[in-house]
C-alpha cells in the first residue's frame, strides 16, 4: 500500500458516500490495533464462559441448595430466556445507540449477574442470577458477531469473525478445568465458577477508549463523516502492513436510510423469510448443543455409571476440541461457502452423537467427545458469520437477537425435553434426538443465501 492510496487529497477518500465503505472491504489485512480483536474475543470469552460453566456444577448444586435436578435445571434454562431478552432489547439499543453501547451493556449484565450467582443462598436467587447473566450474555453474542462482520473487510471477514469466537470458546475450554479442580474438591468451588465472568467489568474502560464504532453502523446513521474518519485510520493502520498494491475502489451506495425500527425492517417482505428460515435452524441446533452440553455430564454420571471427575473429563476434551474447531474454522471459512461448511459439520456432529448413544464406553467417549468440541466451536463461528451477513446495517444486531439469540430458547427447552427422554427411555435416547435436530439442520442450510466474499452492501439490498 502506498502513501497515494490514501492521501486526504485523493477523490476516492474524502466523503464520497459510495467509496468509504468499499475502501474498507478492499483492504487485504486487518486494519485495526490488535487490541480492537482482543477486545472483541474478550466479548465473546465471558460469554462463552458463561455458556460452560452451568453444566459442571449442576450435579453439585442440588446438594448445596437443597433442591432436585429438575428445579436446578430451571438455572440453565432462565439463563437461556434471560439470554434471549437480553439479545432483543440491549441489542436493539446496539442498533439505535451503536455496537459499542451493545458491548459496554453487556459486560455490565454479565458481571452483575455473575456476583449474585457466586453469592446466591438458595436456588430461587440462583435462577434469577442467571436469567441476568443470560440477559449479557444475548447482548454480548450479538452485538460482539454484529460488530465484527461490520468492520472487517470483506475478504477477511470470516477469518476475523471466527478468530474472535476462538478467543470466546477459550473462555468456554477453561471452564472444566477450573471445575475439575474446584468443584469436587471444595464446597464453594462451584460458587467461585459461577462468579468468575465478574473480571469482565475490567474490560470496561477499554470497550470505551479503544474500540472504534463501526463505521457500516455510522453510515447507517448518516454520520458520514465520523465513519470516515474510522476508515481512514484503518487505511492508515493497513498501510503501515502492507506495502503492496491495492485493488481499485468500485463504488458501492450505501445502504439507503430508513425512519423504521429495526423490528419493522426485518419483518418486511424481503427479510422476513429470512428471519424466520434461520430462527428455526439456530432453535434446533441450540437444542443439540445445550442439550448435549448441559446435560451429558448428568447423563454420564446416573446412566452410564461414570463418576463425576470422570465427566468433568469428558468435558474438558470436550472443550480442548472446541478450540481446535474454532482455529480450523477461522484457517478454511472463507475459502468455502459458508452454508456448505455448516452442513459438514452438522453431519459430523450428528455422527459423533449417536455414536455416543450407542457406545456409551471410554475410546469412543472420547473420540466422539473430542469431535463434537470441534463441530461446536466451528458451527458458532460460521454460524454467526452467516448470520450477520443475511441482515441489513440497520437491524443487523436484532436480527441476530431475533434469530440465533431467540434460537437460544431451545437450548432452553432442551433440558426437560432430554431428561424425560432420558428418565423414559435410558441414556442413549437422549443422543439420538440430538441426532434428529442436527438432521433438520442440515436439510434447512440450503436455503440461507451464498455470502463468500461479498461486500456487506451487496448482500443487504
Amino acid at each position: 500500500m502506498t502513501a497515494s492510496d490514501t492521501s486526504p487529497n485523493r477523490p476516492d477518500s474524502g466523503l464520497d458516500a459510495n467509496t468509504i465503505l468499499p475502501r474498507l472491504d478492499r483492504l487485504p489485512v486487518w486494519p485495526y490495533p490488535k487490541i480492537v480483536l482482543w477486545m472483541v474475543g474478550i466479548g465473546y470469552f465471558f460469554a462463552f464462559f458463561d455458556v460452560g460453566n452451568m453444566a459442571p456444577v449442576l450435579p453439585v448444586v442440588t446438594t448445596a441448595l437443597s433442591t432436585t435436578t429438575e428445579t436446578a435445571a430451571l438455572a440453565l434454562s432462565l439463563n437461556l430466556v434471560g439470554f434471549v431478552v437480553g439479545a432483543l432489547g440491549l441489542a436493539y439499543l446496539s442498533d439505535l445507540r451503536g455496537r459499542r453501547t451493545g458491548l459496554f451493556l453487556a459486560v455490565v449484565f454479565v458481571a452483575g449477574g455473575s456476583l449474585v450467582s457466586g453469592v446466591a443462598g438458595d436456588i430461587n436467587t440462583l435462577i434469577i442470577a442467571r436469567f441476568i447473566v443470560g440477559v449479557g450474555t444475548g447482548t454480548a453474542i450479538a452485538t460482539v458477531t454484529t460488530y465484527a462482520a461490520e468492520i472487517a473487510p470483506a475478504a477477511l471477514r470470516g477469518r476475523y469473525t471466527a478468530l474472535a469466537t476462538v478467543i470466546g470458546f477459550s473462555g468456554g475450554s477453561v471452564v472444566p478445568f477450573i471445575a475439575l479442580v474446584i468443584v469436587p474438591n471444595f464446597s464453594w468451588g462451584w460458587r467461585i465458577l459461577l462468579a468468575f465472568p465478574l473480571v469482565a467489568a475490567l474490560t470496561l474502560p477499554w470497550i470505551l477508549r479503544k474500540v472504534p464504532e463501526s463505521p457500516r453502523w455510522l453510515m447507517a446513521q448518516g454520520r458520514i463523516e465520523e465513519a470516515e474518519a474510522v476508515v481512514a485510520a484503518a487505511e492508515r493502520h493497513a498501510a503501515s502492513r502492507h506495502s503492496g498494491t491495492l485493488p481499485p475502489i468500485v463504488p458501492v451506495p450505501p445502504e439507503p436510510e430508513s425512519g423504521q425500527s429495526p423490528f419493522r425492517v426485518l419483518m418486511g417482505r424481503t427479510y422476513r423469510p429470512r428471519v424466520l428460515l434461520l430462527l428455526v435452524i439456530w432453535t434446533l441446533f441450540y437444542f443439540a448443543n445445550y442439550g448435549f452440553t448441559g446435560l451429558t455430564i448428568t447423563f454420564l454420571t446416573k446412566g452410564a455409571g461414570f463418576s463425576l471427575s470422570w465427566s468433568l473429563v469428558f468435558g474438558i476434551i470436550i472443550s480442548v476440541g472446541a478450540v481446535a474447531g474454532g482455529l480450523a474454522a477461522a484457517s478454511i471459512i472463507d475459502r468455502f461457502e459458508r452454508k456448505h461448511l455448516l452442513m459438514t459439520v452438522a453431519g459430523v456432529f450428528t455422527v459423533a452423537a449417536v455414536t455416543i448413544a450407542l457406545a456409551p464406553s471410554v475410546v469412543p467417549l472420547v473420540l466422539a467427545s473430542m469431535t463434537i468440541g470441534l463441530c461446536l466451536s466451528m458451527f458458532s463461528s460460521v454460524g454467526y458469520t452467516l448470520s450477520a451477513e443475511q441482515f441489513p446495517t440497520r437491524g443487523r444486531s436484532v436480527a441476530l437477537a431475533a434469530t440465533e439469540g431467540v434460537g437460544h430458547l431451545g437450548g432452553a427447552i432442551a433440558p426437560p425435553v432430554l431428561l424425560a427422554t432420558f428418565s423414559a427411555g435410558g441414556f442413549s435416547v437422549p443422543f439420538l434426538v440430538i441426532g434428529g435436530a442436527l438432521i433438520c439442520v442440515i436439510a434447512l442450510l440450503p436455503m440461507t443465501r451464498a455470502t463468500r466474499g461479498r461486500s456487506l452492501s451487496q448482500i443487504d439490498v
